[in-house]
């Protein structure tokens, strides 16, 4: 019963202390997510950085509907209309460049900047 009793101990502690390797391989895999939000009508922040692969969250925290739609007619992207109040969507962006971009509803008095870039 003692053996019994110790092995089951060993194995707690086993386990207890895999848990924070496991939790760091997790996270490893996850892909950033930069969030902006859309706020009354501005993007806060107006401009963000990201590595290629990485993706933007649009979160509308206002009360009125908007988009993050390209200012760019050669490279069209389009989170479509996010409703207002809690809602959000996410695009990743795979090319470095700079993409400007603006809300539909608001035009581009209501605008943005999303630079993809490698870490040197």
């Amino acid at each position: 019963m003692m053996l019994g009793k110790r092995l089951f101990l060993s194995v707690g502690l086993l386990l207890a202390a895999a848990q924070p390797v496991l939790a760091q391989t997790v996270a490893a895999s996850e892909p950033k997510v930069t969030t902006v939000e859309m706020r009354s009508i501005t993007f806060f922040p107006k401009s963000v950085t990201i590595e290629p692969g990485q993706a933007v969250l649009w979160k509308n925290v206002s009360y009125t509907d908007h988009s993050a739609t390209s200012s760019d007619d050669t490279k069209p992207w389009d989170t479509t209309m996010i409703p207002a109040k809690a809602s959000s969507k996410a695009l990743s962006f795979e090319k470095e460049g700079e993409y400007l971009y603006h809300c539909k509803m608001h035009g581009r008095t209501m605008s943005g900047l999303i630079v993809v870039k490698a870490k040197k």
